[in-house]
């Protein structure tokens, strides 16, 4: 087996991680990882103390890219309807992106042992506190936790996702129709 260089290692184990919890979630082996990162089975165990510690390192890498996306990229004082859009289209678009590292972040969402790592009230999607705080007041969430809007973005982008993956030419009808959705829920009660 070829060795990968040694300043590289934990980018290459992160990476390998990747390409192997996309494809089969987080049963993967660290005897798998290993093997796909082309570095002996104890190095892993070098930069991670165990298989749920680099899953969850993983986890917080490729949730860290994605919420940078979507970061508002306009003025703060810009309407709610606008600051929404703007990180609907960012997850959107990351995800297009990116496919791998979604599919990955998917997989280890699904998985029950590392799901409370990204909790709403641990790293919020919504980091923008105005952003939060406005989406908090919307008719739509009255009396409604806020993690019950999320789960709802999510889903919707999702839709958005696999849609847009199957029919490239029709990403921004996706987005635009998935983004009247979530608005619609949170402007009506």
């Amino acid at each position: 087996m070829a060795r990968t260089k040694t300043g590289n290692k934990k980018e290459c184990i992160l990476a390998a991680a990747t390409v192997l919890v996309a494809a089969h979630g987080a049963a993967v082996s660290v005897r798998q990882i290993a093997e796909q990162a082309e570095v002996a089975h104890g190095t892993v165990f070098l930069y991670f103390a165990n298989k749920e510690a680099l899953l969850g390192e993983l986890q917080a890498c490729l949730r860290a890219r994605i919420l940078a996306s979507m970061a508002p990229a306009h003025a703060a004082q810009a309407c709610l309807r606008e600051r929404l859009r703007a990180c609907w289209n960012g997850y959107i678009d990351w995800a297009l992106a990116h496919p791998l590292e979604y599919q990955a972040l998917k997989r280890l969402a699904e998985d029950d042992g590392l799901s409370g790592t990204a909790a709403a009230h641990d790293d919020p999607m919504f980091r923008d506190a105005g952003i939060l705080h406005d989406i908090r007041g919307c008719a739509g969430l009255r009396d409604r936790p806020f993690a019950y809007f999320e789960a709802l973005f999510l889903s919707l982008a999702q839709i958005a996702i696999r849609f847009s993956t199957s029919d490239p030419a029709g990403v921004e009808k996706y987005k635009a129709s998935g983004f009247d959705a979530i608005w619609q829920i949170l402007a009506n009660p």
